[in-house]
């Protein structure tokens, strides 16, 4: 089993015994003509990300065919978060004999993105950071797919890994807290904005219909209000618009 970070801790006896019975049910399930490959659950902690990769073979008459089975696990811990309730992914891909390489570009890719955010040990929002280590990115497949996969790609597993381990943790570009923070206070002031808005257009139906005859406001001043909060909301989703970009454009640099 090769691995990009590996933690040290005690088993967890009613993890194991839960484990064993999802195995047994699985391979319950399981047709006698199919082998499915079992892999050594990972131990980890904390925020972390998992490429679990297994190797099933399927075998009949006329022919026997290899594919894997990967899930891209991706968990955030603490969760949630203050200004996001993101707490993680799982995705599944199958991958034959014909397309074995395009695992481990997937793989690869599958970490660029992880860690295109910059790195932030206390997590407030994992919309713009992550507390993601780069070294808590697992890779769970045994010897033997290993060789499958190098066989079928003609890539080497050492030079695979050796690239996945090259891709580390983004550090805070200058000012992009800064700039993060009035984003989120942008995005506040436009949602308040907006029930403003909602607000006005009520009240001047309601005026037009004669509804609220008890409303001190004429018409006019209420419409000339909804111009004004109007302008000031294009204003601020211009200049959110303006800080989106900046902050982008100062983590791809």
């Amino acid at each position: 089993m090769a691995q990009v970070g590996l933690f040290d801790f005690d088993e967890d006896k009613i993890k194991e015994k839960k484990q064993e019975a999802i195995t047994q049910k699985k391979n319950q399930n399981t047709p006698s003509n199919v082998f499915r490959e079992e892999i050594t659950e990972i131990k980890k902690d904390g925020t972390y990300a998992v490429i679990n990769a297994q190797r099933i073979v399927t075998t009949t008459l006329e022919k026997s065919e290899t594919y894997l089975t990967v899930t891209f696990e991706h968990c955030i811990t603490p969760y949630p978060q203050e200004m996001s309730h993101y707490g993680g992914f799982c995705k599944f891909s199958d991958y034959n004999e014909n397309n074995a390489a395009d695992f481990l570009n997937d793989a690869i890719q599958f970490k660029r993105e992880l860690l295109s955010l910059p790195y932030l040990d206390d997590l407030k929002n994992a919309y713009r950071y992550t507390n993601l280590k780069a070294e808590n990115v697992f890779v769970n497949i045994s010897d033997v797919t290993k060789k499958f996969i190098e066989s079928k790609s003609g890539r080497k597993w050492e030079d695979f890994l050796a690239e996945l381990n090259s891709i580390k943790n983004k550090e805070i570009p200058s000012d992009y807290c800064e700039k993060a923070g009035r984003e989120n206070a942008l995005e506040k002031e436009i949602s308040l904005k907006e029930k403003k808005i909602s607000a006005l257009e009520k009240e001047y139906t309601e005026k037009l219909e004669g509804k609220n005859t008890l409303m001190p406001r004429n018409s006019s001043v209420i419409f000339n209000d909804f111009k004004k909060t109007k302008d000031e909301l294009n204003s601020l989703k211009k200049e959110l618009q303006e800080t989106i970009n900046q902050i982008n454009n100062s983590i791809l640099h």
